[in-house]
């Protein structure tokens, strides 16, 4: 990623990429997000379908029309509320997964790196690194499952409702919406992001530098990242009832689990 900000290239694509590896880890929680939320998104494409029959029902007089169109209508609303819970109840435990497992692997790589970087880099930015990518795997879930797609679908949606009643109008919502879109996207890519590296390359350096210093630059990262290790090591060797080893599996001593236990790793 570094690479790509001195470089000045988009981001988009690994981000994207590192996101599908992520989510094919958990496809069945994927799935129940998208399709619960397209599910809501038709039921409220329609849900103008049937209040514009259930309006003709009662102009023309046909209260058998009118009714059956109303109901429809609440049918479809209640629908859209529930399938919106579905998809909230879904995407909780899929993004505290992905969560997890980005800082996991985040800090197993960090501890696997040569003994002069941790000498040559601060605990406080490092750990602030992660913890942003954390909480932008969070973000991007969001918006990707829970916001563009059921907006895409919205848009087509309606494009095609309307292009059945209104095809002249279908068109040109159609395309001031590609206009809109491609507008958007280059102002998002020319300006924003450029703006946005920099804003999170100073938030890395400014972040990492208070917490090294009122930390005295100490060193957690370490043990964050080897406890795991030192936890599987220790457990699968049928030590439940021993008192803990004086050195774990990761070769670091007992202070390796004070440490863990101090910060809440263990």
């Amino acid at each position: 990623m570094s690479e790509l900000n001195r470089k000045g290239g988009s981001a988009l694509g690994p981000v994207l990429r590192f996101s599908w590896s992520h989510w094919r880890r958990q496809p069945g929680l994927v799935a129940a997000v998208a399709g619960t939320r397209l599910a809501a998104t038709a039921c409220e494409v329609l849900v103008p379908v049937a209040a514009g029959a259930m309006i003709d029902g009662v102009s023309s007089g046909d209260a058998a029309g009118a009714w059956g169109a109303f109901q429809a209508m609440v049918g479809l609303g209640l629908g859209m509320v529930l399938f919106r819970f579905a998809s909230l109840s879904a995407i909780l435990p899929l993004t505290a997964g992905q969560m997890k497992a980005v800082t996991a692997e985040a800090f197993g790589h960090v501890q696997r790196l040569s003994a002069d970087w941790h000498a040559d880099s601060f605990a406080g930015s490092t750990v602030r690194k992660i913890s942003r990518g954390m909480w932008a795997a969070d973000s991007l879930n969001d918006l990707v499952l829970m916001m563009l797609l059921p907006g895409l679908a919205t848009l087509v949606g309606t494009v095609v409702v309307m292009a059945f009643r209104w095809p002249v109008l279908a068109l040109a919502m159609a395309v001031g919406s590609v206009a809109y879109l491609v507008l958007a996207a280059t102002v998002s890519t020319r300006w924003l992001a450029p703006a946005a590296r920099r804003s999170n390359a100073w938030d890395t350096r400014v972040g990492g530098q208070l917490a090294d210093s009122v930390g005295a630059n100490a060193r957690p990262l370490p043990a964050s990242g080897a406890r795991k290790r030192c936890w599987t090591g220790y457990w699968s060797g049928g030590a439940r009832d021993r008192s803990p080893p004086g050195r774990g599996s990761c070769g670091t001593t007992w202070a390796c689990w004070r440490c863990c236990g101090r910060y809440g790793w263990a």
